[in-house]
């Protein structure tokens, strides 16, 4: 069965925090001899997510790492797609079947729930062979087939807001000559095993719009055409160390003959990913050279009557001016508007992200907000009114940038759906020795100064089958400092012991600085400081008496005094 698709048109950039709702339109094609075609790309504006499953070994994948609260908060901006980019290739077994395992498939799962869930569409991207890694023409397509047969016998139930993309950047000379064709027999058996969701395709040469036009005519009108779009690339790809340009910086764009930096010595004579780009650069660091080069796509989605869409486009945040950076997304993202262009941009998180430099990538505030007007992304309430966000260590599930460091031994399930105080989950944990903690770890540190300042408390529920003597403390981290530590004691007469949940709260200036261990004892200096929090941690200290009590905590939070 196949199905059309539409193109959802974009409601023009408004010069506000608000983001308004795209409307369908349909698009009929300027040729007259030619019969209207509808297309329909049921999604907008996306993020890549791609500190997830892009790994080189499957036990790298951290299913949690992104949680429910994640895909809210991701969704909350306005964005309804989201790229997970998946390197597919290195998770693999051997030939000749080139299995996927089920625990690979667990994870997975987990991840197209949450879109499901949510709302969100999703898109897999085969994320494989490239750089050092080049395309093995030898078995690269038999590999290719087995996996993705895999992969759509198992989402083939899956809704339709899931999406399968064949190849990320096909490039060198094999993939030049062969792609074309070895794209179509991916999707003739794909289509063998499901026949409903839309395919994602794309040209040659790291799917540079101009290839799209090389592409034949595939039979098949479930198909989504795409390409990448980092030009100028001098601008987009300045400081940064995988490239030449690790050394560049200030590259303004558009470009600015007083402002533009002199190309360094050392990239003289490299040619075209090096002095090239200086000598390029006035005419294609322009706004007319980025339109014109986009308008390869458009023109291509134009004369093929097939939907297009932008799978990564970006700019590398170090180096570069955060005005302009942002001025080239919104000179980019209102073209794509223009010419009803959908798309994901690289990234979410890290160097092209959404997040201010030199964060924590923390959604509670450390969102680049001038990013988030130039792509007409909704802005968060509290970026609007100033009120100290609430921040969430276990909500079902323990929040993004946190994971679980817990010590000490004993019984620990951050899963356990037996009885939890709301929600689908809680904690359990039934204590093994009488020096441990269950810790949530933050990496990087997280900055809840504002929190403190404002009189926030750090609230959670607990039950315990025993008496209760625990140290609640906050740790930090510097790379020059001691992990000092702030304390608050909570005992017996705080916690029900007969099983029953209890909602504590604790005034953050109620914690008081016990000093730091670090292989030794160190006393207590007031230095301890609410900007690196490094560690929660929720421990036991020499109290025999606690040994095999079962605890359960849930909805563990900062947030504003009730």
């Amino acid at each position: 069965m196949k199905k059309h698709i539409t193109l959802l048109l974009l409601i023009l950039l408004l010069p506000c925090f608000s983001c308004a709702e795209p409307s369908e339109t349909d698009i009929i094609d300027e040729d007259e001899n030619k019969t209207p075609v509808i297309l329909n790309v049921p999604f907008s504006k996306g993020v890549n997510l791609s500190n997830w499953f892009l790994a080189d070994r499957e036990d790298d994948i951290y299913k949690q790492k992104y949680t429910k609260k994640d895909f809210e908060d991701i969704k909350s901006l306005g964005i309804d797609v989201i790229r997970l980019p998946i390197r597919f290739y290195k998770i693999a077994g051997n030939a000749p079947d080139y299995l996927l395992n089920q625990s690979f498939f667990d994870k997975l799962d987990y991840a197209l729930d949450l879109a499901e869930q949510t709302g969100i569409n999703i898109i897999l991207d085969n994320h494989s062979y490239f750089g050092s890694n080049p395309f093995p023409a030898q078995y690269g397509e038999e590999q290719l087939t087995k996996i993705w047969q895999q992969v759509a016998l198992h989402c083939k139930e899956r809704s339709d807001l899931v999406y399968y993309e064949l190849y990320n950047e096909p490039d060198g000379n094999y993939m030049r000559n062969n792609w074309g064709e070895m794209q179509g027999r991916l999707i003739d058996a794909i289509r063998k095993i499901d026949t409903r969701h839309t395919i994602i395709v794309g040209g040659y040469d790291a799917n540079s719009p101009g290839t799209l036009k090389d592409l034949p005519v595939y039979d098949d009108d479930n198909l989504i055409y795409t390409f990448h779009f980092y030009e100028p690339f001098l601008f987009t790809h300045q400081a940064s160390d995988w490239t030449l340009l690790e050394n560049v910086s200030d590259i303004p764009f558009p470009y600015q003959s007083d402002k533009m930096p002199e190309c360094p010595p050392e990239l003289i004579g490299t040619g075209e990913w090096g002095d090239r780009l200086f000598i390029d650069y006035p005419t294609k660091g322009t706004v007319a050279a980025v339109k014109n080069s986009i308008d390869q796509a458009v023109s291509f989605s134009k004369s093929k009557n097939v939907p297009v869409f932008c799978g990564e486009f970006g700019v590398h945040m170090y180096g570069v001016d955060n005005d302009q950076r942002c001025f080239w997304y919104k000179t980019v993202y209102d073209y794509f508007e223009a010419n009803d262009i959908p798309w994901t941009m690289w990234d979410y998180h890290n160097s092209f992200g959404l997040f201010k430099e030199g964060g924590s990538y923390r959604f509670e505030y450390d969102l680049n907000v001038p990013l988030l007007e130039a792509l007409n992304l909704n802005i968060p309430q509290s970026y609007i009114s100033g009120e100290k966000p609430s921040i969430v260590f276990y909500d079902d599930n323990i929040a993004h940038g946190m994971k679980d460091a817990s010590w000490g031994g004993g019984e620990i399930n951050f899963e356990d759906t037996t009885s939890p105080s709301e929600g689908e989950k809680s904690i359990f944990w039934k204590v093994g020795s009488e020096w441990s903690a269950i810790v949530f770890e933050i990496w990087p540190t997280i900055n809840i100064e504002e929190q403190f300042t404002a009189g926030q408390a750090l609230n959670f529920d607990i039950k315990c089958s025993s008496q209760v003597n625990m140290q609640i403390r906050f740790v930090e981290y510097q790379d020059d400092s001691q992990p000092w530590r702030n304390t608050f004691l909570l005992t017996d007469d705080m916690v029900a012991n007969d099983g029953s949940w209890t909602s504590i709260s604790i005034p953050l200036d109620s914690f008081e600085e016990t000093g730091a261990w670090d292989d030794i004892y160190y006393e207590p200096q007031d230095l301890f400081n609410w900007k690196y929090i490094n560690k929660l941690e929720f421990a036991i200290e020499g109290n025999e008496d606690m040994i095999d009590a079962e605890i359960g905590i849930d909805n563990v939070t900062i947030k504003k005094s009730e």
